[in-house]
């Protein structure tokens, strides 16, 4: 038995029948995909999922993985642990596709939140830079400059903190690999 419930807005029910609605602690969490045979209604126009992890009780918790995706799993609050080690607020578990894992196993204290996102991996290798993701340095150097002069496709989002500034982008953005 697993220790962790999947919180969907959806009005989909957790597994042990509760409604959705009397278990979220906020309504931030989201399920998007499917995932442990639930299947979310949020529309997706590509292969990903995404999952709030609010782990009862401290224990094992078993997920069942789609070999063709690739796998994060992030500490929101608490602490995990998987085979490989510690997952905390410096670290998070990367599990790359076609890996031989059919399940991802974890240990988690009680009252811990993580968040799973998978999907396809990218066909070509993407630049990552600060909070960008593009296909040449160029692509990157422009989202830094649109978003340091607050271009609209960044949005704006109330808070009452200030806008992060982007660092410098100095040198050249090197490639991750998509494999």
């Amino acid at each position: 038995m697993t220790t962790a419930q999947i919180i969907d807005l959806h009005r989909i029910r957790l597994p042990d029948g509760t409604h959705v609605s009397r278990a979220l602690p906020s309504r931030r969490q989201r399920l998007v995909g499917s995932l442990n045979g639930l299947q979310s209604p949020v529309a997706v126009h590509s292969p990903l999922m995404a999952a709030d992890l609010h782990c009862t009780a401290d224990g094992e918790v078993r997920l069942p993985l789609n070999p063709a995706f690739e796998y994060a799993l992030v500490v929101l609050d608490g602490s995990a642990e998987t085979a490989t080690g510690a997952i905390d607020d410096n670290r998070f578990c990367a599990l790359a596709a076609g890996g031989s894992e059919s399940e991802l196993v974890f240990r988690a204290r009680a009252g811990s939140r993580l968040l799973l996102i998978g999907g396809e991996p990218f066909g070509e290798d993407v630049l990552m830079w600060w909070n960008f993701v593009g296909r040449s340095h160029q692509e990157i150097a422009d989202a830094r400059a649109d978003w340091e002069n607050t271009a609209p496709r960044f949005g704006e989002v109330a808070d009452c903190r200030e806008r992060i500034a982007a660092p410098e982008l100095s040198g050249r953005v090197k490639a991750q690999s998509s494999s």
